[in-house]
């Protein structure tokens, strides 16, 4: 008999949207009123049959982070994806990474290194380059943003 390599990759994930475990994220508030309490409504709870999980998330975003917190278990790996802002799969779909991650997890290649070695490419990238210019002056990738909302309305 052979065993299957069983591995998950969560990007940017909530735990769970029940607000008696979560009360400190108000965002997503339309899918409250959705039941949370059967077995699949604890994402971290349906990673245990899975030999590795990664979890990737914006430490700077807090209540990404506490959600990914929740993860924590011995076969969780944890990958940091910095500068990112909460909307991780948008910047991993401008840096077309997305298949190498999948297929990295999958074949049992991806680790911190094999995800750190992803996150240079963004160095060579405009984006990423102009985010760096907005942090040396002094400007939050927020109000960044919302200036370019602001400014592509008028």
């Amino acid at each position: 008999m052979t065993l299957t390599r069983c591995a998950g990759l969560a990007i940017c994930t909530q735990a769970t949207l029940d607000p008696l475990i979560v009360s400190f994220d108000n965002r997503y508030k339309e899918f409250r009123r959705y039941d949370f309490t059967s077995r699949y409504g604890f994402s971290p709870a349906m990673i245990d049959a899975a030999q590795q999980a990664y979890i990737v998330y914006e430490p700077t975003q807090v209540l990404d982070a506490a959600h990914a917190a929740l993860f924590a278990h011995p076969n969780v790996s944890f990958l940091h994806a910095k500068s990112m802002g909460h909307d991780i799969e948008k910047a991993f779909d401008g840096l077309d990474i997305h298949d190498d991650m999948l297929l990295a997890t999958m074949d049992g290649r991806l680790t911190t290194l094999f995800f750190a070695r992803l996150m240079r490419v963004r160095e060579d990238t405009y984006f990423y380059k102009q985010l760096q210019v907005l942090k040396k002056d002094g400007i939050k990738p927020q109000q960044a943003r919302l200036a370019r909302e602001v400014a592509g309305k008028t």
